[in-house]
């Protein structure tokens, strides 16, 4: 007859129940590490978007003052990815002050393009993001 070592499994019951406790400690932290890592990169490309929306916005005014030199702006500009607004220009030709705007999950980028001269072509001497 065999008698079997209990401490053996005393030992293997005590290692997994360890493992348990570090497992159940660490998991929620590991949890909200993930969530945080989501909601930065969620801001990361909203800010994004809306940026490019703005530029494009601040491109499409360029475009359409080029093709009509009356062009002033104030309007609202629809791209897939969401709207930007073109704000009413500043100055007169051919110094304009041309100010874009887009709001993407409550992130929202401005764009302010200066220009000094509309004819033959378009000089912009300054192209920033701003916050007018």
């Amino acid at each position: 007859m065999k008698i079997k070592n209990k401490k053996t499994g005393f030992a293997a019951m005590t290692a997994v129940l360890i493992l348990g406790i570090v497992a159940t400690v660490l998991l929620p932290s590991i949890l909200l590490i993930n969530t945080d890592n989501i909601r930065v990169e969620m801001a990361v490309s909203s800010s994004g978007k809306a940026l490019n929306l703005a530029n494009a916005c601040a491109e499409t005014a360029l475009n359409k003052l080029r093709n009509n030199s009356s062009y002033t702006g104030n309007e609202t500009i629809t791209y897939s990815i969401g709207n930007c607004q073109i704000l009413t220009f500043v100055g007169s030709s051919p110094n304009y002050t041309i100010r874009t705007r887009s709001t993407i999950n409550n992130y929202t980028k401005k764009i302010q393009v200066i220009t000094s001269q509309i004819t033959p072509v378009i000089i912009v001497t300054s192209w920033q993001e701003t916050d007018f």
